[in-house]
């Protein structure tokens, strides 16, 4: 399979588990909390928490999200080695900033839109081509 249309898939993965926390949250909110002061900051907590994961997401398997482990994925530099721990934060920091300030959004969805082509036409997303990373598959 093109290695594009794996880590669209490994996104997709991602996303559907990030949807799933959230839907957890949400239905913890729906069964436990009347007052609306509560649920307003338990909604913040519950989309900080989503956004967190997909900000952490490449740490949970060294250097692999869920989705990249079950599609057999990693990232790595340009020299085949493994990314420090910083260099994989930074790589994600994009969909962090845009969960985070939801001023962003509008201009974010520009920037995962113009990422999406990327990686399907280079196999390359804006921070691979800034911090010399690249996904690649995992033949363990």
């Amino acid at each position: 399979m093109f290695i594009g249309v794996k880590r669209l898939l490994a996104a997709l993965i991602d996303c559907y588990l990030a949807f799933f926390i959230l839907f957890i949250f949400l239905s913890i909110k729906i069964i436990f909390f009347d007052n609306i002061a509560d649920l307003r900051q338990f909604n913040d907590i519950a989309y900080f928490v989503c956004y967190l994961y997909l900000f952490i997401k490449d740490l949970l398997f060294r250097n692999a999200s869920l989705g990249k482990k079950i599609l057999k994925l990693e990232v790595m530099t340009n020299k085949n080695e493994r990314p420090n721990i910083f260099l994989i934060l930074l790589r994600n920091i994009i969909i962090f900033v845009i969960g985070i300030f939801p001023v962003l959004i509008l201009p974010g969805l520009l920037v995962l839109f113009a990422e999406l082509i990327m990686v399907l036409v280079m196999n390359k997303k804006i921070m691979d081509i800034i911090l010399n990373l690249k996904v690649t598959e995992n033949h363990k």
